[in-house]
């Protein structure tokens, strides 16, 4: 295991320790308040103060002709500590007070002096006896304090070991968290160490799915899901890799074969003793010109490609009507000489206007117009309907040889050139792919449907934008 494995596993044992020492701190903190009381003069004391200042205040109660007198330091200690004092006589009558609240009462049967010495609230009364000559006589101190607490009643003698159940106590509970920490941090860490060696078989490409259950759980989940993610990239990464080494080994094929004729015929003028007559010089000149513009279009389609795949092909938006603009796009085709004798069905209604690059969406049904004418046959029926709407949809059909399946899957791959008609025509295995991204480029989609002996069908929705 790494050692950055171990440090997390640590730091998360760490962590835990401390919440369990501040859960004990509070456990602490609170057996302190439940067992103090504060003093009125804000003195931290033991809950059992009041009930020892009471039987210790008899001391201060003497008798001077068989009534009760209260001495000047127990004068003293109830100024103080801001308390009050009634003495009853056997009947529950009070004989003397001090500070005595106005509503304490004066008599007290059995039953109110038992719910006077319920404490609640804000106050408690404690109360004690003092005997004289065989008379005993009750008394009363009233504490503003609450002590609805544990109140601690046992003698001084009995506390200390009282102190120390309870550090023993304490004690425990401190071995017993430390133990489940350690514990709990060693399983974290093996858990942490199994992840980190599953990261390494990921990086590897070693890791074997694991299904793990628990607290983890999830964690094992993602990992399956990033190794499946990452084998699948992969593979796409070499199955593109191994198609862009097919299509530089294609293209720097058909980079040669304009490039041969232009500088056969360059030669052929630079080593001619006889200066050509004219009609030699327009057909050199034609052959030239014709293999130059194959080359330019490859290097176009190359050029091109790059901007739209790193999206550096600012869209020029124009209002435009789309119908006008694809039937005239039909008609440049029909104007080109490679395709005399060919017809185009064109069917559309009224006008369709939306905001389009008109340069890229030409470049994009282009590719598209003549990738039909290519791939028909000269007897097949080709054509273009345009269905108005939002969105607006554009079919460019043809009853030609079709594709295969496995053909349609890859037809708008980059470098694909499956079909020998790219090839004859001097297709660069680029144009399908780059109508595409024009296409997407204008929030569009295209999609493709072909049979076998039963032709084609390109569909496009363009958005209004």
């Amino acid at each position: 295991m790494k050692q950055s494995g171990y440090k997390s596993a640590f730091h998360i044992y760490g962590l835990f320790l401390i919440l369990m020492m501040l859960i004990l701190a509070a456990g602490a903190g609170m057996v302190v308040y439940a067992v103090t009381v504060q003093k009125p003069n804000g003195e931290i004391v033991r809950s059992d103060w009041p009930a020892e200042f009471t039987g210790a205040f008899s001391k201060e109660i003497i008798f001077q002709e068989g009534e009760p007198v209260i001495t000047q330091k127990g004068f003293e200690m109830l100024e103080d500590n801001g308390l009050w004092l009634q003495i009853l006589d056997s009947a529950g009558h009070a004989v003397k007070g001090v500070s005595v609240p106005e509503r304490q009462p004066e008599e007290y049967s059995p039953d109110r002096l038992l719910s006077t010495l319920d404490s609640s609230g804000d106050k408690a009364v404690f109360s004690g006896v003092s005997e004289d000559n065989g008379r005993s006589w009750t008394y009363l101190i009233g504490f503003p304090m609450d002590i609805a607490k544990i109140t601690m009643n046992v003698n001084a003698g009995h506390f200390p070991s009282g102190k120390s159940y309870v550090l023993l106590g304490a004690g425990a509970v401190l071995f017993l968290t430390a133990g489940l920490g350690l514990a709990y941090g060693f399983a974290v860490t093996r858990r942490l160490s199994k992840m980190t060696r599953a990261v390494d078989e990921i990086a590897g490409r070693r890791y074997m799915k694991t299904h793990e259950r628990g607290a983890f759980q999830d964690v094992y989940a993602s990992l399956n899901t990033l190794d499946q993610t990452l084998r699948e990239a992969e593979e796409v990464r070499r199955k593109d890799e191994r198609l862009r080494e097919e299509w530089i080994a294609n293209i720097t094929h058909d980079l040669k074969t304009p490039l041969s004729p232009i500088r056969g015929y360059a030669e052929l003028l630079a080593s001619s003793e006889d200066t050509p007559d004219a009609e030699e010089l327009q057909k050199y000149s034609a052959v030239i010109l014709k293999n130059t513009a194959c080359a330019e279009t490859l290097i176009n389609d190359l050029k091109l490609t790059y901007q739209l795949e790193n999206g550096m092909v600012p869209l020029k938006l124009q209002a435009l009507d789309i119908i006008r603009f694809v039937r005239e796009l039909v008609i440049d085709c029909l104007n080109d000489p490679q395709y005399a004798g060919r017809a185009i069905e064109f069917e559309a209604e009224g006008s369709q206007i939306l905001n389009f690059d008109p340069g890229l969406m030409k470049r994009a049904l282009n590719n598209l117009l003549i990738n039909t004418l290519l791939h028909s046959g000269s007897g097949a029926r080709t054509g273009v309907e345009i269905i108005s709407g939002i969105p607006c949809q554009i079919r460019i059909w043809d009853e030609g040889v079709g594709m295969s399946e496995k053909q349609l899957n890859r037809l708008f791959d980059r470098y694909y050139r499956g079909a020998p008609a790219a090839t004859d025509s001097g297709g660069t295995g680029l144009g399908m792919a780059i109508a595409r991204e024009i296409i997407s480029l204008h929030g569009g989609k295209i999609s493709a449907d072909s049979c076998p002996g039963r032709g084609t069908v390109f569909r496009i929705t363009l958005p209004q934008n």
